[in-house]
């Protein structure tokens, strides 16, 4: 553990931490949170027991980076859900607006559904309307069919294989 806590690098801390059972945790998660890294940071959290959730999760929120605040809030148990939250609705990012709305439990739909709709991302529109419980499919039409249609994503093909009340017609232009 000597030799690791000496090379001062970030990812063999994580590997070692996370592998070896029965040890001092402290000098590497310190080495981790040094480094600022977020998807060692979110690692670490996730897979090492007896890790300091909150301090880590602060590094990731830190780093602004959508991914890992996604990724922080769905996999480290005892993450705090709602600064979380906020730094992903203050990102923008439509794509993990989606995901966070889609697999976060307690999420804040319609906040999240308003990160899509301001992005005019049309195919995160689409993956929201049809995957997020509770999301306000009419609003979301009617937001969007100004922008042009969904021809050739993957969500067009799976919304006419699924039967259910959004249709793929419902995202065409209105004419």
């Amino acid at each position: 553990q000597k030799v690791v806590e000496k090379s001062g690098n970030p990812n063999i801390a994580l590997i070692f931490a996370s592998r070896i059972k029965n040890i001092d945790i402290s000098k590497l998660q310190q080495i981790v949170i040094e480094s600022k890294n977020p998807q060692l940071a979110a690692s670490f959290a996730e897979s090492v027991d007896g890790a300091d959730i909150e301090t880590l999760e602060n590094v990731v929120l830190q780093s602004k980076n959508p991914r890992f605040i996604y990724y922080f809030a769905r996999f480290v148990r005892g993450a705090n859900l709602e600064p979380l939250q906020e730094a992903i609705i203050e990102s923008g990012d439509p794509q993990y607006a989606c995901y966070y709305a889609r697999y976060i439990d307690g999420a804040d739909i319609k906040r999240l559904e308003d990160v899509v709709i301001k992005s005019k991302n049309y195919k995160q529109a689409c993956y929201f309307a049809y995957y997020v419980q509770g999301a306000d499919v009419e609003r979301l039409q009617k937001e969007f069919a100004p922008y042009g249609n969904i021809r050739g994503t993957i969500i067009e093909e799976k919304l006419k294989q699924k039967k259910t009340d959004v249709s793929f017609e419902d995202f065409l232009p209105v004419k």
